[in-house]
């Protein structure tokens, strides 16, 4: 991890003033509190799929009278959107079954996707992260607050996310918001976000949520705390860590393996398929194996079989979209492979967005998981680097690799 200079940290100075600026700033802002509020639809009672619909709408005009498109993003991203919507749109002629809805919405998807993508410059990232995981925060606040004043309703010891809505989806919630703070907050800001996050993950019995966002906080513990540190100091806190952490498990083993992981539960616990998961991803891979080619159709399950869901963002998309899918799914690694090379933490946080995504049933989806794992995908790897280059001189996790673009340049000799 280099550290030669506070550019790496996203430390550096401005370059641009004025207008220009301020609007940028006012285009990220928007997009962060638009791409975040979904919360609070659950909480409101509001139709989720208007409020996307009004907001792409509220998007495309902000992008277009700011002036901030940045169309190089779109033949940057072409072979992902080729290849979905290929995948996609030929499930009425290959698949099982296919819903117009399902059509729109996906169309509603990928024009949230490219309308924030192309609207935000690279120094303006971290305004982003930071809007979208403020506003997170606060629904994460809230639902504490009907937690602590016992307006939620509990199922089976359970508690139910803002309206009676599915507990995963309030832990997925919590984790893109972790995910967005990690790369925008400084220390104390993200262990007060962690601790709220997996506190609320808790009581949603959200496990794959808890373990994904404490892996987020280690990357983030590592590559902003540890990384400006000697290799000594570095290897002494590391240590620290792994005894502090291994004396926590061994006092609370019980309580972290039946309250918080619940192994021993006889109807979530350990011999239960991870909750029956394994009998409708055995089932995907199944119908994969009988349509290989391009699979049941897109948002088949949801539509026809909502019993056989697979549950699970790969099964969803092989079993779905077949070896098109199979081919969206290894664009997505090179992706993060490419996105390695210029800012490790962003590529780890990446993987920890799709270990959660192993567990969920949301594939493409504007909710703010995994919407925020598609937004990382298509910010262009190389544009990591100027995204250090940050206006308002505030430390974030996005990383500057050195490289030959960085070298002083000098003039030829005669």
């Amino acid at each position: 991890m280099p550290r030669d200079s506070a550019d790496h940290w996203g430390l550096g100075s401005q370059t641009r003033r004025g207008v220009e600026i301020e609007t940028e700033q006012l285009v990220a802002i928007a997009m962060g509190v638009l791409d975040s509020a979904v919360p609070f639809c659950f909480f409101f009672n509001i139709d989720v799929p208007e409020f996307y619909a009004a907001t792409l709408v509220l998007k495309v005009g902000i992008a277009f009278f700011a002036g901030a498109a940045n169309w190089a993003l779109l033949p940057y991203n072409a072979y992902f959107l080729i290849t979905l919507c290929f995948g996609v749109f030929i499930s009425p002629f290959t698949g099982l079954g296919f819903s117009p809805t399902s059509g729109v919405q996906f169309l509603g998807f990928v024009g949230h996707l490219m309308v924030t993508t192309c609207a935000l410059r690279p120094q303006r990232y971290p305004t982003y992260f930071r809007v979208f995981a403020g506003v997170i925060l606060a629904s994460t606040v809230l639902f504490l607050v009907e937690w602590r004043q016992g307006h939620l309703t509990e199922l089976f010891g359970r508690y139910m996310y803002f309206n009676d809505a599915q507990p995963n989806l309030g832990g997925e919630i919590a984790v893109a918001g972790m995910a967005a703070a990690c790369l925008s907050g400084g220390p104390v800001y993200m262990v007060a976000y962690t601790l709220l996050s997996l506190f609320a993950s808790y009581l949603l019995e959200s496990r794959a949520a808890m373990l994904a966002g404490t892996g987020i906080f280690f990357v983030f513990l590592y590559f902003r705390i540890f990384a400006h540190r000697s290799p000594w100091i570095k290897a002494a806190l590391v240590l620290l860590a792994i005894a502090v952490i291994g004396l926590i498990l061994y006092d609370s083993a019980s309580f972290l393996t039946s309250d918080v992981l619940m192994l021993d539960d006889e109807n979530r616990g350990l011999g239960t398929g991870i909750v029956g998961r394994q009998d409708v991803w055995l089932l995907a891979l199944q119908d994969f194996l009988r349509y290989p080619l391009f699979g049941v159709g897109y948002d088949y399950y949801h539509v026809f079989r909502p019993d056989d869901s697979p549950h699970g963002l790969f099964f969803n998309v092989i079993s779905q979209l077949g070896l098109v899918g199979v081919l969206f799914l290894v664009f997505v690694g090179a992706r993060i492979v490419a996105t390695w090379r210029t800012s490790p933490p962003v590529a780890l946080i990446m993987l920890m967005l799709l270990f959660l995504g192993l567990f969920s049933d949301r594939f493409l989806n504007i909710n703010p998981f995994p919407f925020i794992l598609f937004v990382l995908l298509f910010l262009a790897a190389s544009s990591w680097q100027s995204a250090a280059e940050m206006n308002d001189r505030r430390p974030s996790l996005i990383v500057k690799r050195r490289s030959a673009v960085d070298a002083p340049k000098t003039a030829p000799r005669a």
